[in-house]
């Protein structure tokens, strides 16, 4: 007879046994019916509503550009060539991302009235998808893309005129592909390199070969790499670009100039700051085939306007030997950048512990700085005992330098004198920046006449201007706060009123304007600016409630506590005139785990009642509208204090969390307990599943673009940082796959056909599928065309909501008999 031990053991590898089975076997699915379908007309109006427009202030604080956005694509949108390639998904025939953020138009609005400006608009077929304004507030540049790719547009703020670019192509592969000169008469810019985007002819097949020669080289579940030698050369094709400089003269005429010399894959490019160099970031060959990009080898240096190289950073191999565990990053410099302050300093960040969290040291990183021309060695400006993130810049007296401890969730700001790297720097602040109570907001920067964030100083120069939440028991109500740079005083300079929102965009201390952005339970955000002097108020946009019958419904952050202690809180929507001597509502709970290393943190109260509630198809708040209850983003902590992990007991606080929820519900009347369904996308597609597995407090499950076999994901997710090998029953007890023997309640499964996400790859939601159709569970599955891991194409999220309501209708609405359990659970 088999020990405890040894039978503990044979159970893990049967279950182990039994993730390979479905993780290999077929992939034939009992299909139901098909052809695109449409949800009730009062849903197909929440999809077809535009989605809120995007605001981008003028440096000089005189105009913004309103960036206006339609409601959801068209399917044949989606429908263009696409190739991933090295963890990018690529639209060969246009040298740049095949999905971005896309505008279908702009306003220039004069900041001080609110009037809108008159200007030409962009010709039909084409799509707005990037823009910055010149540092001056003259021009906006504006990258757009049409059939034969992108090119560069400028706005000529005083007139309204757009003029075109059309030769050469900018190559938007790596994202924004322009950057302003600081003296806002140039841009520099990545350019397609003519015939590099042509589609090259197939090459023969040869066998895909890697080695590893037994050193640790650990990766998360990346998607999208390259596999065959055809993928190598259409990425070095795709991504290789020239830089090109834009220049205007005296007399407004441009000149173009292409540098020759600098011609590769470059992902990021930055003049510095006087503007006589280019910081140029380039990949390098080989590429690698197990590692995203991010990870290939990189050479950052200095060239001069000319293209000639002036100096290397770092010239730093692949980088696959980092740790999985938070806070690892590579060594050698990295994020380097220009110092915003000065003319032509770079700053980069080394670690002391050989880029693993794991290894004790003390020091832990370093920052270094390098005044061109980079003939002297590089000044040490800063050591910490954590984790180097940023370094806000003022001038030659102080910079404000940020790092951060994953384990213990430090969040730390300290000050330094960047002019005396020798004196001892001085602590800020240093809290748990899950402890949201306790935060003393964050230091505001501006633009300066050179295009460079900078902070905010008084006109005395002795206090910084600090923007917050005001997380609070009661709420959130944000603040601007002026704080003594030598003591750290503060005195608050305005704060949100209860019955509001109102949160600050940006504050100009020398005439005392505030710019807020304002809300309330009944109206959107619009622009205000406020005099802090006088007290004047006055609007300038003003967006209409796009759903007012959504003002009749009943919205209330509502308090409980898990049978624990842990005090927990979520939004409660109740339907439209609904009363209580109506009957109790079928019930939707809408969720996302977090982990926590304090119960304290965990109960805090997140995000506002006072906030306007903007709904779109993803919205879980749109189910009132089918006479459901919702509880929308209830708190599900999962807590580990001390030396304990959070997910050691993941499904048993997990299980606890919901049912607090559901019982707080029933003790208000609200819910009928035997009608409550529970969803949730991505980690909250995985929370679901993992309800339905461990629990029958729920009638349906709805879970949307998961990750459902933890065995998929063997070195580490979310938060998780250990891998399989280190803790089996960890990553055994968090998978429901394993435990789909006990899924008794209906779970619709929803996902996109080329999800990107690491981790949620389509086949997780059709394993799980297989797993509870072969268990004689009840279960559907629907994979989405084209779809990555959020939905864009109308078709698509018409079908997603129809899928919804007709599974709520069928297993929630109507109350169906349970199924029996025979589980034990």
């Amino acid at each position: 007879m088999l020990d405890s031990s040894m039978h503990r053991m044979s159970t893990g590898f049967l279950h182990l046994a039994l993730l390979i089975l479905l993780a290999s076997g077929t992939r034939g699915i009992a299909r139901a019916d098909t052809g695109f379908r449409t949800p009730s007309p009062e849903l197909v109006a929440i999809a077809d509503m535009p989605r809120s427009s995007q605001v981008r202030i003028s440096p000089d604080g005189t105009h913004f550009l309103l960036l206006e956005r339609s409601s959801a694509e068209a399917l044949a949108e989606l429908d263009r060539p696409e190739r991933p390639l090295a963890g990018l998904r690529l639209d060969p025939g246009r040298s740049g991302p095949s999905r971005f953020t896309a505008y279908v138009g702009f306003r220039l609005v004069e900041l001080a009235t609110g009037d809108t400006l008159h200007c030409d608009t962009l010709p039909e077929g084409l799509i707005l998808g990037y823009s910055a304004w010149a540092p001056d507030g003259s021009r906006v540049a504006l990258g757009v893309v049409g059939s034969e790719g992108w090119r560069l547009w400028i706005l000529e703020c005083d007139t309204g005129k757009l003029v075109s670019l059309q030769e050469p192509r900018l190559n938007a592969c790596f994202g924004t592909p322009f950057h302003w000169m600081p003296d806002s008469r140039g841009l520099a810019m990545r350019t397609v390199i003519p015939g590099s985007d042509s589609v090259p002819p197939p090459l023969p097949l040869a066998p895909r070969v890697e080695e590893n020669t037994g050193q640790k080289a650990p990766a998360r579940t990346w998607q999208d790499l390259l596999e065959t030698a055809e993928d190598d050369a259409l990425f070095s094709r795709l991504c290789r670009s020239r830089v090109a400089l834009l220049e205007w003269d005296d007399t407004g005429r441009s000149s173009l100039r292409e540098l020759r010399e600098l011609e590769g894959v470059f992902t990021d490019l930055t003049p510095s700051p006087d503007g006589r160099m280019l910081l140029v970031e380039e990949l390098r060959e080989p590429w690698s085939r197990l590692l995203p990009w991010y990870r290939f080898p990189t050479r950052i240096s200095v060239h001069d306007l000319q293209g000639k190289l002036l100096h290397t950073v770092v010239d730093r191999p692949l980088a696959d030997r980092i740790p999985i565990t938070r806070g690892s990053c590579v060594t050698g410099p990295r994020d380097v950048s220009w110092r915003a302050d000065s003319d032509a300093s770079l700053v980069w960040f080394e670690t002391l512990d050989g880029g693993d969290p794991g290894q004790a040291a003390t020091p832990r990183d370093q920052a270094f700085m390098q005044a061109a021309p980079f003939k002297d060695s590089p000044v040490l400006l800063h050591t910490s005992e954590l984790r180097l993130s940023s370094i806000q810049w003022a001038h030659g007296d102080l910079a404000l330098v940020w790092s951060w401890w994953w384990p213990t969730r430090t969040l730390r700001c300290e000050r330094i004198a960047p002019a005396k790297p020798d004196t001892r720097a001085a602590l800020v602040s240093e809290r748990n920046w899950q402890d949201r109570y306790s935060d003393p907001g964050r230091p505001i920067s501006r633009i300066d006449s050179r295009g460079q964030s900078v902070l905010q100083l008084d006109a005395s120069g002795d206090s910084l201007y600090y923007t917050g939440s005001g997380a609070s028991a009661e709420g959130e109500h944000p603040f601007l706060d002026a704080v003594a740079i030598a003591d750290g005083g503060s005195r608050r300079l305005f704060q949100s009123a209860p019955g509001g929102y109102d949160s600050v965009v940006d504050y100009e201390p020398v005439t005392g304007r505030l710019l807020l952005s304002r809300e309330d339970r009944r109206t959107p955000s619009n622009l205000w600016t406020r005099d802090l002097i006088t007290g004047a108020e006055h609007q300038l946009t003003r967006a209409p409630n796009p759903h007012p019958w959504l003002n009749e419904a009943s919205s209330e952050v509502i308090h409980y506590t898990r049978a624990d202690g842990v005090a927990l809180h979520g939004t409660l929507w109740l339907p439209p005139g609904w009363t209580p001597d109506q009957g109790p509502l079928p019930t939707l709970l809408w969720a996302y785990p977090g982990e926590f290393r304090s119960a304290d943190a965990a109960g805090q109260v997140s995000g506002s009642g006072d906030r306007f509630e903007r709904l779109s198809w993803a919205s879980a708040v749109i189910w009132l509208l089918k006479g459901y209850a919702v509880l929308d983003d209830p708190a599900m902590p999962i807590i580990g204090e001390d030396d304990e992990s959070p997910n050691d007991t993941f499904v048993s606080q997990l299980v606890a969390d919901a049912q607090a929820a559901v019982d707080a519900l029933v003790a208000r009347g609200v819910c009928d307990p035997a009608r409550v369904a529970v969803g949730g996308h991505s980690y909250g597609a995985f929370m679901t599943a993992n309800l339905l597995a461990h629990s029958r407090i729920f009638a349906a499950g709805l879970a949307r673009s998961g990750a459902y076999n933890r065995t998929l994901t063997p070195f580490g997710f979310q938060s998780e940082d250990r891998n399989f090998w280190e803790a089996p029953e960890v990553y055994m007890a968090m998978s429901p796959l394993a435990h789909a023997d006990t899924i008794l309640d209906p779970l619709l499964l929803v996902h996109g056909e080329r999800d990107s996400n690491p981790g949620t790859h389509l086949l997780q939601s059709e394993r799980m599928f297989e797993a509870i159709k072969g268990l004689g569970g009840t279960a559907r599955l629907c994979v989405l065309p084209w779809e990555s891991h959020s939905y864009r194409a109308r078709e698509n999220i018409l079908h997603l909501l129809w899928e919804t309501e007709t599974w709520l209708d069928r297993h929630v609405t109507r109350a169906p008999e349970p199924v029996e359990d025979t589980s034990g659970k």
